[in-house]
């Protein structure tokens, strides 16, 4: 996956104008992480917990919805043994990512 702040200010920027254009529209934005191009490395992973955090950060959201095809969040990979769901993720004041409780 990318690493952390590899989603630009300008790229921020741009994603919170567009959204915010599809959300004073009227329309619920449906978003998702995606293979990127990337200068660094040619190709990325710029994942939908990026989009969101970056998203947070210039729109000052106060809810986050993730919908998913497992049962909840879980604190490591759903398959793997003795993964628990995370009744509560609260990233903070500082929005940062791995604020999960």
């Amino acid at each position: 996956s990318m690493r952390d702040g590899a989603l630009t200010p300008v790229g921020e920027g741009r994603l919170a104008g567009a959204t915010r254009a599809a959300l004073d529209a009227g329309l619920v934005p449906v978003l998702h992480g995606d293979a990127v191009l990337d200068c660094a490395t040619s190709c990325a992973v710029l994942s939908g917990d990026a989009v969101v955090l970056a998203l947070c950060r210039r729109l000052h959201v106060r809810r986050v919805i993730f919908v998913t095809d497992v049962a909840g969040v879980y604190d490591r990979p759903p398959s793997e043994p003795g993964a628990t769901i995370l009744r509560v993720i609260d990233a903070g004041p500082t929005l940062t990512p791995g604020g999960a409780k």
